[in-house]
């Protein structure tokens, strides 16, 4: 199993960190915060930290520590976009 499929494997775990990832490929410009991606996605801002550290860990996201918080983007990882790219399109198929 390649990287991208175990890092995949991983984010299917959580229904948030589906909802981050759905939501950040749709966005790939995106900077916001824990907090504001928690409105955007409709999930409590303390369950949205928890699933962007562990999408950090995973490379899916990359936080840039700010002078008052810390605000996360998408990963720029060329696999990694083309593996959720076929993932979320395989998900809307059925």
């Amino acid at each position: 199993m390649g990287r991208s499929e175990e890092v995949l494997k991983r984010v299917v775990r959580s229904p948030v960190t589906v909802a981050l990832v759905r939501f950040l490929h749709r966005n790939p410009g995106l900077l916001d915060s824990a907090e504001g991606l928690a409105a955007w996605i409709g999930r409590e801002p303390a369950e949205v930290e928890k699933a962007l550290e562990e999408l950090a860990r995973l490379g899916l996201v990359e936080p840039l520590a700010g002078a008052r918080r810390t605000l996360y983007g998408y990963t720029r990882d060329e696999n990694l976009l083309e593996a959720v790219g076929k993932w979320l399109a395989g998900m809307e198929r059925t």
